[in-house]
């Protein structure tokens, strides 16, 4: 197919494109109550149940037999090196690195087939974003000239 999801955000969606991304929502949603329901020892139906777009608090959550445990970031990590037989203070490696900003997100390998549909708009982003930034370093009011230039109609 030619189109790709990606390109859904530039215009209005094909009933094709549509199609393409609902059969793609439905596919991931069934692998995540397949993957709850196997993790938490329940049916898929129940999974399906509990789920259903509802965002739980972590109390809600123990209750339902969502979660084993409430705690953060520092609880998971703790318990993160007990089941990995490391000592409490082991050194923590995130990998891949996480992008920090919505360019590292745009401009990173993880997000490589997004980044091919956009290299194009990319490009020119990049030539405006020099254009801006070397207006940037320049005074108010004072004379400028940019080498090399463009002249677009208008």
């Amino acid at each position: 197919m030619a189109n790709t999801p990606v390109q859904i955000v530039y215009g209005a969606p094909s009933q094709e494109e549509r199609a393409l991304v609902q059969d793609k929502l439905e596919y991931w949603y069934a692998l995540f109550l397949k993957r709850v329901a196997s993790g938490r020892k329940m049916s898929v139906e129940r999974a399906h149940a509990l789920d259903q777009g509802r965002i739980w608090s972590g109390d809600a959550a123990l209750e339902q037999g969502l979660i084993d445990h409430l705690g953060g970031y520092l609880a998971a990590l703790r318990r993160a090196r007990q089941l990995a037989h490391l000592p409490a203070n082991a050194e923590v490696l995130v990998a891949p690195r996480r992008p920090e900003t919505l360019l590292d997100y745009v401009l990173s390998s993880s997000a490589q087939s997004a980044n091919q549909a956009i290299r194009p708009a990319l490009a020119g982003l990049r030539q405006v974003a020099q254009q801006a930034l070397t207006l940037s370093y320049t005074q108010a009011g004072m004379p400028m000239a940019l080498m090399p230039y463009t002249l677009t109609p208008p």
